[in-house]
């Protein structure tokens, strides 16, 4: 473990190198060769730690500003009244309206 992350190794006869993979949800995977000792793999995550700890921080931020929601005053359509609220979706750098009774 490298200063308190957690991440999961795989180890496969087929791969042929080191590979680290941060998914969205903030957890961390390690991909190596089985021949590859566990001394030799710590050594590559500390060398990758600036990176890893990057991406955690981008995840983080991320999480916190999806769950923004901005809501403004009331408007009427067809003599039916509707609630305005954005969403921020920054994955796909669209705002989405929906529309509430």
């Amino acid at each position: 473990m490298i200063k308190n992350i957690t991440y999961t190794i795989t180890k496969s006869r087929r791969r042929r190198n080191l590979g680290v993979q941060v998914s969205n949800d903030g957890s961390v995977l390690v991909s190596a060769p089985s021949f590859l000792n566990q001394k030799e793999i710590n050594a590559y995550l500390l060398e990758q730690e600036d990176w890893i700890e990057s991406q955690l921080t981008i995840i983080e931020k991320r999480k916190k500003e999806e769950a923004e929601f901005i809501k403004e005053n009331a408007f009427y359509y067809l003599g039916d009244g509707y609630e305005k609220a954005y969403i921020k979706a920054l994955k796909k750098r669209v705002l989405k309206l929906e529309l509430q009774e």
